[in-house]
């Protein structure tokens, strides 16, 4: 029987087309493994960037002026509460302002403007300073708040013309400023405040 016999360009051709097919063959297992034994998943897609949670928040928008009444030139200010879809029965505004320049009427000066908080309570005026506003609005039995909405109208007289501060009182965790009730709990989740700040008081000429 005849031998074969296979030069050495010959062999180290074959040499090749194995290492080549083996080189193939682990290069076709990787793909292989990747898309068909590992779990399917773009971890660049996965990953969550950490939010802040939302705050319950009071907010103080105060509005073109002056608008002109019976009493005199009139800053109007709107409160409003985001609740961030909880339910609340009951809200503590406590505003700062300069006496000197503007002036509130208690209860004319204020109104409800949504029917889940629909009640207004007031301290007694001699317990409070000058200066400084406190309400209450709770809802009736059974009733909440739950969103984002005006809930107050304030009307403050403009006495003289200057620029003066107006803004919320609030500091986190106390409990002598502004406070939002959880429904039913009595607990306080107000978070922050906006709004406020200075403001520019003309008065128009007689």
């Amino acid at each position: 029987m005849a031998q074969t016999q296979f030069s050495e360009k010959q062999i180290k051709f074959i040499i090749g087309i194995l290492l080549g097919s083996i080189i193939l063959a682990f290069f076709l297992l990787a793909l292989i493994e990747r898309f068909l034994f590992l779990p399917q998943e773009n971890f660049l897609l996965n990953l969550k960037v950490p939010q802040e949670n939302p705050k319950v928040s009071l907010e103080m928008v105060i509005l073109p002026f002056p608008t002109s009444s019976e009493e005199g030139e009139i800053l109007p200010v709107e409160i409003y509460l985001d609740s961030q879809g909880r339910k609340v029965d009951g809200v503590g505004v406590v505003i700062l302002y300069d006496p000197e320049f503007l002036e509130i009427e208690i209860p004319s000066g204020l109104k409800v403007e949504n029917l889940g908080l629909s009640r207004i309570l007031f301290p007694v005026k001699d317990n409070f300073p000058k200066g400084e506003l406190r309400f209450s609005l709770i809802s009736q039995p059974g009733r909440y708040f739950q969103g984002r909405g005006k809930i107050a109208s304030l009307k403050f007289k403009i006495l003289k013309e200057g620029i003066t501060d107006l803004n919320f009182k609030f500091k986190p965790g106390a409990t002598d400023d502004c406070n939002v009730s959880l429904y039913k709990k009595g607990v306080d989740i107000l978070g922050e405040v906006r709004g406020g700040g200075q403001v520019s008081l003309t008065l128009k000429e007689d």
